[in-house]
């Protein structure tokens, strides 16, 4: 990650998958690498999921990090979604901002003024489903700034519908900055070796 960010930052924007295994711990390995050379450069980030569930999760992941952010005196942490803060609250002084796609889609004025932001880095969490018309909006319209940053996380790039591929591929320009598959982590003694049992 931190070499195809060094690249973007000489020829433009930064763009692409990360995939690793369910448990491999995704959401840990991308919010600190974040906290190192986003956040704690001034940068701030918007990470969108689908579930309550996988904002708390990240949020919770922004914050056991805060150590990571030598630079900053203060870190602050906004959840977005029906069950947390309404989209009305953010904050240009929010370094992190952990929205849900349905509470961002009803607010595009604030979404316009958040992706404007040069210091914004867009995550996709779970981002197999970004081909969904809420995300593509909020991707696109990311994508019309000259450099952006957008990074897409997922177990499962190819979960998605055939004809729907080409358009989850090129909405992270095409591109797997990093990829680890499951038996390589078996073999290295992070994943546990699944032992099928069969039920009669």
């Amino acid at each position: 990650l931190s070499y195809h960010l060094t690249l973007a930052e000489a020829n433009g924007p930064f763009e692409g998958f990360l995939v690793m295994p369910t448990g491999s711990g995704k959401t840990f390995t991308s919010v600190r690498w974040l906290m190192e050379n986003h956040v704690n450069r001034g940068g701030r980030i918007l990470w969108l999921a689908h579930r309550h569930e996988l904002l708390e999760q990240a949020a919770q992941a922004f914050a056991s990090c805060a150590a990571f952010v030598p630079n900053l005196a203060e870190l602050r942490i906004r959840i977005v979604s029906g069950m947390h803060c309404p989209a009305s609250m953010i904050s240009s002084e929010d370094h992190v901002l952990c929205c849900s796609v349905q509470s961002l889609a009803r607010n595009r004025e604030i979404v316009d003024e958040v992706l404007n932001d040069d210091r914004t880095f867009l995550v996709v969490d779970e981002a197999h489903h970004a081909s969904a018309k809420s995300y593509r909006d909020i991707i696109e319209r990311l994508r019309n700034r000259q450099d952006f940053k957008l990074l897409g996380l997922t177990a499962t790039p190819t979960r998605t519908l055939a004809h729907e591929q080409p358009i989850l591929s090129q909405l992270f320009g095409h591109k797997r900055l990093f990829e680890v598959n499951v038996r390589d982590l078996i073999e290295r003694g992070f994943l546990s070796r699944p032992i099928p049992v069969i039920v009669q």
